[in-house]
């Protein structure tokens, strides 16, 4: 996401852009065991600490912006687009009786504000998404066998299906780079092995792709993509993977500062 930062607010310009890392959600323990009483009403807002926020890594702050407007939510997935942020999904109720819901946020940069998205086709909690060709797609984290995906036209505001993956996965993460969605996880089983998807929006169909030196199982993994290439790191390990798209080819690579 890029921001201009000013004086204790944000505005949208082209003269000093700057990158800056988003943080959406998120409770404390003290709100963990509020939330343990008040699970009679859970449309009801938390006044807590702000739910939406971002770093920015050169001046080495936090600033917060507007609430995420849908409290009390969690397994939502987070992506970027056109400089807006794009929330989907999620579930709502108690640990006991929870339920996923299609419900989408978009914040509107330039507006500072959020606004709904028209429901998507299906509910989705754990679930990935990722931004490609000026669209914004979901993939998994529904209760069908296979991994169902589809994608919103902010334009035209609606959602529409795409061809589901070619293997299922649940451990997993999305990212949109090269003018293709890749998709790379496994099932959340101990030390099953990653696979790596890729999806052609020209033909709606997937692929799966071999390529060397794969890592192994990861736990809870996530990426990006950067000049051409995809990183990818999880919560199990400290190290950090770089796929190499025209090479194919993955590899470890060391960070610095």
């Amino acid at each position: 996401l890029h921001l201009q930062v000013t004086k204790g607010h944000t505005e949208l310009a082209t003269a000093s852009l700057q990158q800056v890392l988003v943080v959406v959600g998120g409770k404390v323990l003290e709100e963990e065991e509020d939330d343990d009483d008040d699970d009679d009403d859970d449309d009801a807002p938390h006044k807590t600490t702000p739910n939406f926020a971002y770093y920015n890594p050169k001046t080495k702050m936090w600033m917060a912006l507007p609430d995420f407007p849908d409290y009390n939510k969690w397994g939502f997935s987070l992506t970027s687009l056109n400089n807006d942020v794009y929330v989907t999904g999620g579930s709502r109720g108690s640990r006991d009786d929870s339920w996923s819901t299609r419900h989408g946020w978009c914040f509107v940069l330039n507006e500072g504000l959020w606004k709904p998205l028209s429901p998507m086709i299906h509910p989705r909690t754990n679930h990935a998404s990722a931004s490609l060709n000026g669209e914004v797609y979901v993939i998994g984290g529904t209760l069908q066998e296979a991994v169902a995906v589809e994608c919103y036209d902010p334009y035209s505001g609606t959602w529409s299906a795409v061809s589901p993956a070619q293997k299922y996965v649940s451990n997993f993460t999305a990212v949109g780079c090269s003018g293709k969605l890749y998709v790379v996880g496994s099932c959340a089983v101990k030390y099953n092995a990653l696979t790596l998807q890729c999806y052609n929006p020209s033909t709606d169909s997937w692929c799966v792709i071999a390529s060397p030196f794969i890592p192994k199982y990861l736990s809870s993994p996530r990426c990006c993509a950067l000049g051409g290439a995809i990183y990818l790191i999880a919560d199990n390990t400290k190290k950090v993977y770089m796929y190499h798209i025209e090479g194919n080819l993955w590899k470890k690579v060391s960070i610095t500062g």
